[in-house]
């Protein structure tokens, strides 16, 4: 029987599907600080630029976002976005991930929802080159630009963007995945918000990236 140390790799693997679990209950306290020990560890093994590394940052700053720690989460995510560029390129589909997941954490800092929504349409440009108009991570990136919109006061453009996602989910995932349940909120959220104007309704984005490691 193989016996692990703190500092396996097998070991913090095991820490970070932990601290996913963890995120998932809302203990997110306790994923927060599963994510950090698994981030240093594996930067300590791999080194800084480890997939694994990344990822376990990126999760960590996932965990920050959702516990109203936004402030904690951009520097991380920050990292998280230029590593996957320099590494995977610009068009790697994590890469256009982590760049999705940092502008929603800019807009929900008080960003300008304008730089928000260029980032967000030219993602949606990527994710339909590279990954056809029909993938669901490019639904979900017309919903992310939706919500931009939706942000910016723009329900005009908002609720045509949330009608393509919510089709194509639909059709590609089902009507009870989570992702299409999700954007029919976010749709029928902006909807009620034009005809009850000014009681705040806002949607929601994408679920950010929150990946778990693999066992080797």
């Amino acid at each position: 029987m193989r016996v692990s140390g703190p500092d396996s790799r097998r070991t913090l693997t095991l820490a970070s599907n932990l601290g996913l679990a963890y995120k998932e209950a809302g203990r997110l306290q306790d994923a927060i600080s599963v994510f950090e020990r698994a981030a240093t560890g594996f930067a300590a093994t791999g080194g800084i630029d480890h997939p694994d590394t990344i990822s376990a940052v990126n999760n960590a700053a996932l965990a920050y976002k959702d516990a109203g720690r936004t402030d904690e989460a951009l520097p991380l995510m920050e990292g998280v976005a230029a590593a996957r560029e320099q590494i995977q390129g610009p068009e790697h589909p994590d890469t256009l991930t982590a760049k999705s997941n940092l502008a929603l954490l800019r807009l929900e800092s008080g960003g300008q929802a304008a730089d928000v929504i260029t980032i967000m349409e030219d993602i949606l440009t990527e994710r339909e080159r590279i990954q056809g108009p029909d993938h669901p991570l490019t639904l979900m990136a017309c919903n992310n630009l939706a919500y931009a919109c939706s942000s910016a006061g723009m329900n005009g453009k908002a609720i045509p963007l949330y009608e393509r996602a919510l089709a194509g989910l639909k059709r590609v995932e089902g009507p009870d995945h989570p992702s299409t349940r999700r954007v029919r909120a976010n749709l029928a959220a902006v909807r009620d918000s034009r005809l009850l104007t000014g009681l705040g309704t806002r949607s929601l984005p994408a679920t950010p990236e929150s990946r778990e490691i693999s066992q080797e």
